[in-house]
Order: C-alpha cells, then sequence, then structure tokens
C-alpha cells in the first residue's frame, strides 16, 4: 500500500514467498517523500486466518507478520522536511493464521513483523489499535529471527493501544533509547480474548476509531465487530468449517 483504505476483508488460504515483506493481509504499507503521491493509509475491520510462509533462503533484513509484514513511515530522507499529512493507521483487525513459518526473516511478529514510524517525533503518525492476534503455540516457526514477538517483532516508533496476542512462545518488548511508544500490548489467554464480556468491550471501542484519507472532508471509520450469539473464536484448526459471513 502507497495509500489509500483496504476494510472489511478476510484472508484464507496460503501466502508463501521470498520477499522482504510478508503479511497476511498487506505486505507492506509504506509513506516516504514529502511531496509525493504517497498518502494517509488506513486498514481496518480485516481479518487473517491464512497460512503464511517465507521461503527467503539469504539475509538482509526481511520482515514477515501474520496480518501485516511491514507497517513504515520514513520521511527522514535527502533533507526533507516533515509531512504533517502522513499517517499509517490499523485498527480492529484480526489475525487468526493457521502457521506462521518465517525462515530467515529477521524481523518476525504474530501480528507485524515491523512497525516505525521512522523517528520518534512521530510516534503518533503510526498506530496500531483494537487489534488481536491468536496464533497457536507451536504454529509459530521463528527460530531464525533475530526480533521475535507476540504481537509485533520489531517496533521501534509508533503509538499502539488496546492489542492483545496468546502466543506464549514469545515475549514482547518494543524500540530502544529514545523511543516515544505507547507500549500498550497485553498477553491474554484465548478463553479471555473470546468471552462476550470482551467483544462487547472491543467491539464499542472500534466504533470511536477514524482516520481522513484524501479528501480532509471524508472520514473512514471501523466499524467494530460483534461475535454472534452463542458461538466464540474458533482455533485455526476449526477455520475451514466456517464461512466468510460468520466474521461479520
Amino acid at each position: 500500500m502507497l495509500s489509500g483504505i483496504l476494510n472489511t476483508c478476510s484472508a484464507k488460504g496460503s501466502v508463501t514467498s521470498a520477499g522482504y515483506d510478508i503479511g497476511g493481509i498487506v505486505g507492506i504499507m509504506y509513506c516516504s517523500t514529502a511531496g509525493s503521491t504517497y498518502g494517509r493509509q488506513y486498514v481496518y475491520d480485516c481479518l487473517a486466518a491464512n497460512n503464511v510462509t517465507s521461503t527467503r533462503a539469504g539475509t538482509g533484513g526481511a520482515r514477515l507478520g501474520g496480518v501485516i509484514g511491514y507497517i513504515w513511515r520514513y520521511y527522514n530522507k535527502d533533507g526533507e522536511t516533515n509531512p504533517t499529512d502522513q499517517y499509517l493507521a490499523v485498527d480492529n483487525c484480526i489475525g487468526l493464521n493457521q502457521t506462521l513459518s518465517a525462515g530467515t526473516c529477521t524481523n518476525v511478529g504474530a501480528f507485524a513483523g515491523m512497525i516505525t514510524a521512522g523517528v520518534a517525533t512521530n510516534y503518533n503518525r503510526v498506530r496500531v489499535r483494537n487489534n488481536i492476534t491468536l496464533v497457536e503455540d507451536g504454529k509459530f516457526n521463528a527460530t531464525g529471527a533475530s526480533n521475535v514477538g507476540g504481537f509485533v517483532g520489531s517496533m521501534p516508533f509508533g503509538y499502539m493501544a488496546h492489542d492483545y496476542y496468546v502466543v506464549s512462545d514469545h515475549s514482547q518488548s518494543f524500540g530502544g533509547t529514545g523511543k516515544t511508544t505507547t507500549d500498550n500490548v497485553t498477553k491474554s489467554t484465548s478463553s479471555t480474548l473470546t468471552s462476550a464480556a470482551f467483544c462487547t468491550e472491543h467491539s464499542t471501542r472500534a466504533t470511536t476509531y477514524f482516520l481522513n484519507v484524501g479528501d480532509p472532508a471524508v472520514k473512514y471509520a471501523s466499524s467494530g465487530w460483534e461475535i454472534p450469539a452463542g458461538v466464540s473464536y474458533p482455533v485455526p484448526s476449526t477455520l475451514a468449517a466456517l464461512g466468510e459471513d460468520y466474521y461479520k
């Protein structure tokens, strides 16, 4: 993605690549030069229920995530001034990936491989809020990676809120010296994240999230999601029996 909106989509099957940026929904969200056509980007209300596999044989900083491979806002290039109109946002997405196999990727996370706003002062221009990843233990293979996280592999700069993961094989840490990041990422259990109380809270929260893209008068808002009465999230092994309507 270089600009625009992606919402209300789901992915099943498999994503397999030898490339640098691999994700279940988006490989890379990317903003670069000031004054370019690269503009605001918003991904929301999406579900990744697929296998994501890297077949990359070489090294060189590749990234793999269950939902998004790389979220990158990079402006400080060739002496440019800071473009204030460039924002990247991911809200209200779910990772139910059946397997994640990172190969030789350097940055690997169950939700995103790497997230960065470029510099600390821009941290609030890259926002990742109200997302969940429910990859099972034993289905997350990142033995060759340098930076691995239960939610995101590496996040030098950015803003997070109300993000959850259940992978206990990997802990979660962020950034380094000088970072400006809200580290609001919670390791939980699948039973907690599929409870009626949590789903109600999550849906209510999601309806308040929005981002202007293109015409400032046009506002795109994540709609929130809800679990149908009497059911809960499936574990990945049950996904094949379910249709997309289940995830509305």
